[in-house]
C-alpha cells in the first residue's frame, strides 16, 4: 500500500515538473515571436523617421538593442492611445455574449453590440494619429513627444497626411484580397507570406507618411521668440 502511494506521489511530482517545463517551452517560443516583432515595430519607426528628414535611403536594420528599446516605447505608446475604445469593445462583447447567451430579452445584446461598434468608431481616428506620434517619437526618441499634439495638429490636418492615409488603406486592402485569392488557390499556403508581405506593405505606407511628415513640419511658419526686453538705442 505505501509502494502504491509512494508511486502516485512521484507520478504527481513528475506530472507537475512536466506541466512547468511546458509551461516555461510555451512562454520561451512566444518571446521568439514577440521580440521579433517589436524589433521590427522599432524599425518601422526609425523608417518613418528618416523618411520625414528627407534621407532618401532606408535605415540599415542593424543595431537591434536599439530597434528593440525603441520597439517597446511605440508599442507602450500604442496601448496609451487605444487602451479606452479596446476596453470598451471588451466589455461590450462581454456584455454581448453574456446577452446571446441569455434566455431573457433584457437587451444586453444590442447594448453590447452598440458598444464594440462605438469603440471601432473611436479606434478609427486614433490609428488615423499614431503613424504621426511614431514619427514624432522617433525623431526625438523621447516617449512624450508622440503626445505633442501642436506638433501632431498641423500634420494629421493637412491634405498630404489624409491621402497617404487613404493610399495605405487601398494598396493594404489591395494585397490582401490579392493575397487572399492566391491562398485560396495554393490551398492556403500564401498565408505563410502574408506577414512579410504586410511588413512591405506598412514599410510603404510609412514612407507617404514619413514623406507628409516631413513636408508639413518644414513648411510650418516659424515665429520669433516673444520676449519682453526693451531696446533703447544710446548715443555714448
Amino acid at each position: 500500500m505505501q509502494y502504491v502511494r509512494r508511486r502516485i506521489i512521484i507520478s504527481d511530482e513528475r506530472g507537475k515538473r512536466l506541466r512547468t517545463t511546458a509551461h516555461r517551452g510555451r512562454l520561451t517560443a512566444s518571446l521568439f515571436f514577440i521580440i521579433p516583432g517589436l524589433i521590427a515595430l522599432g524599425y518601422v519607426i526609425e523608417t518613418l523617421t528618416a523618411v520625414s528628414r528627407g534621407e532618401e535611403d532606408l535605415p540599415a536594420f542593424e543595431d537591434w538593442g536599439n530597434l528593440l528599446v525603441l520597439g517597446l516605447k511605440s508599442f507602450v505608446v500604442n496601448i496609451a492611445y487605444t487602451i479606452v475604445p479596446t476596453l470598451i469593445m471588451f466589455v461590450s462583447l462581454i456584455v454581448a455574449l453574456s446577452g446571446a447567451s441569455s434566455t431573457d430579452t433584457s437587451g444586453l445584446g444590442i447594448v453590447g453590440t452598440v458598444g464594440v461598434l462605438t469603440g471601432l468608431l473611436l479606434s478609427l481616428p486614433l490609428m488615423y494619429i499614431i503613424p504621426a506620434a511614431y514619427t514624432n517619437l522617433g525623431r526625438t526618441g523621447k516617449m512624450g513627444s508622440a503626445f505633442d499634439f501642436g506638433t501632431l495638429k498641423p500634420v494629421v490636418t493637412s491634405k498630404k497626411y489624409f491621402v497617404s492615409a487613404l493610399f495605405s488603406l487601398f494598396i493594404f486592402m489591395a494585397v490582401s484580397i490579392l493575397l487572399t485569392i492566391v491562398s485560396i488557390v495554393t490551398f492556403g499556403l500564401g498565408y505563410l507570406f502574408f506577414p512579410f508581405v504586410v511588413f512591405w506593405v506598412y514599410l510603404a505606407g510609412c514612407y507617404m507618411f514619413g514623406l507628409a511628415f516631413g513636408e508639413t513640419t518644414q513648411n510650418r511658419p516659424s515665429h520669433p521668440p516673444e520676449t519682453n526686453a526693451t531696446f533703447v538705442d544710446r548715443d555714448i
